[in-house]
């Protein structure tokens, strides 16, 4: 059994990028998580992103569908943006922790660095997918468990 398969089977995550950064190709992935709407947020606003295939957002238009804007009436300004790895607001920090950061854990017990960096504007949702709570820890919280548990 090779070492992919081992952290596969063990750990979960992205194969197609481990292979990748381990033949030297790729060393960064860029995931990105869709908070869900805050509830005073829902009183003014209609979610308008969409997260498609695991690796592709979709930013709706938020004036899509007014008909009083006579200027936008048939343009749209639907965007659409790729990354490794895309994870709905449904999705469980579990889930992004497997297939972003679980599979770095063999390569720190073998000496290699490794850095989870999250970055975003206030309130988009760091602090609960590093740290989480003691209900559903974050990224730094199970990684440091594992450490822990396969260290020993």
């Amino acid at each position: 059994m090779s070492a992919i398969s081992d952290i596969e089977q063990d750990y979960g995550g992205d194969s197609d990028h481990m292979k990748a950064m381990w033949a030297g190709q790729s060393n960064i992935l860029v995931a990105v998580r869709v908070r869900p709407l805050l509830k005073h947020e829902l009183a003014k606003h209609k979610s308008c992103a969409r997260v498609l295939d695991g690796k592709v957002v979709v930013v709706l238009d938020p004036a899509a569908g007014d008909k009083l804007d006579v200027l936008r009436a048939n343009r749209s300004r639907e965007k659409q943006y790729a990354f490794d790895a895309a994870f709905d607001s449904k999705d469980t920090t579990e889930k992004v922790y497997g297939r972003c950061a679980r599979f770095l854990l063999h390569g720190v017990l073998d000496g290699y660095n490794a850095t989870v960096f999250a970055y975003g504007q206030t309130s988009s949702g760091k602090t609960h997918t590093m740290i989480g709570s003691a209900a559903d820890p974050g990224i730094m919280v199970r990684i440091m468990n594992d450490l822990f548990i396969h260290a020993g």
